[in-house]
């Protein structure tokens, strides 16, 4: 192979021989995606460009070409062309790409798979699980046509997850809200208007950690500018705790904290809103709020004398977060 790029020999220690060909020429993703099949059981040649990619060619055979698109030299999908063309029956390519409107493009240029980056472990794992349960040992010679272990009816494409999690969230983020809409805590915070109160911080904080997890960040944060100083274990912690905790049904229903100084004092003086609380003004409960709470005295004494439902109606676009 030419270049600077070193070839490894590429053997599946689980099913038998897999030959995969990684045409990636950023370093750090070279190093992240080795990474990545590494952790799957596999290994991989690596060439920087499309050229790096038919001297592979011509010198062994293939069974799956994890292509790029932008290269130096010659780009991913001149290269597929060539490979089309040279060798019709050869390796599946599947383009690795953070081009996302490329994709009708790569598939029509004899792409037969496309993943959208950054691609998450589970993604790479269904991409080589499509040739590993179907691989057989290579018949043909340095320099013929590459034999493909792939059906060649196969194409993937995941590029709808980012997508399909945004809608969830808005789905929960819909449906969470219209249980609290017409709430309000005696602290005067408006249910609907609450970071807390639409369940989309819990919602996210598990798919974060989920999406952390199938992408395998830590392992690869070194490589990238900064990430060896993150403590991975003090982030697991606090997407767990958002996770489990971060998610309130309003006080009315149950929710927020049930030792809350504030919803104790109301209940006990039986106001709904302590705006209508002559205290107010001295009133020490608001502290454990910090600098919101503050805030929320000065909402409350600007809506004295105004009913719940009406300051919820005026309120609940206008939390001063």
């Amino acid at each position: 192979m030419t270049g600077t790029h070193a070839a490894i020999e590429v053997r599946d220690r689980h099913t038998g021989p897999l030959s995969i060909l990684l045409a990636e020429d950023d370093p750090a993703n070279q190093k992240v995606t080795s990474l990545m099949l590494r952790k799957l059981g596999y290994h991989a040649d690596i060439a920087g460009n499309g050229n790096e990619v038919l001297t592979a060619l011509e010198s062994r055979s293939y069974d799956l070409v994890l292509m790029d698109i932008q290269m130096p030299e010659m780009d991913g999908m001149q290269a597929a062309q060539i490979i089309r063309r040279r060798w019709p029956q050869g390796p599946r390519i599947v383009f690795v790409t953070a081009c996302t409107s490329c994709r009708d493009a790569c598939l029509q240029e004899g792409g037969d798979g496309f993943l959208a980056k950054p691609v998450s472990l589970m993604q790479l794992r269904a991409a080589i699980d499509m040739g590993s349960s179907l691989s057989t040992p290579p018949t043909s010679e340095p320099g013929s046509p590459p034999s493909s272990s792939l059906p060649a009816s196969t194409s993937i494409c995941f590029q709808g997850d980012s997508i399909n999690i945004l809608n969830r969230t808005h789905s929960i983020m819909n449906e969470s809200a219209k249980s609290i809409e017409d709430q309000a805590g005696p602290c005067g915070i408006v249910c609907a208007g609450c970071p807390l109160g639409s369940g989309a911080v819990a919602e996210g904080a598990g798919q974060t950690r989920k999406n952390i997890t199938d992408c395998q960040i830590p392992m690869w944060s070194p490589f990238v500018p900064g990430g060896e100083a993150i403590d991975w274990a003090a982030v697991e912690r606090g997407l767990e705790w958002a996770e489990k905790y971060a998610r309130c049904a309003g006080c009315e229903n149950g929710g927020g904290p049930p030792d809350c100084t504030i919803r104790i004092c109301a209940r006990d003086r039986g106001y709904e809103l302590c705006s209508s609380c002559g205290d107010l003004e001295t009133c020490d409960k608001f502290q454990w709020l910090k600098e919101h709470g503050e805030k929320m005295k000065e909402v409350l004494k600007a809506c004295r004398g105004m009913a719940k439902s009406e300051y919820i109606k005026k309120m609940k676009d206008e939390m001063p977060w």
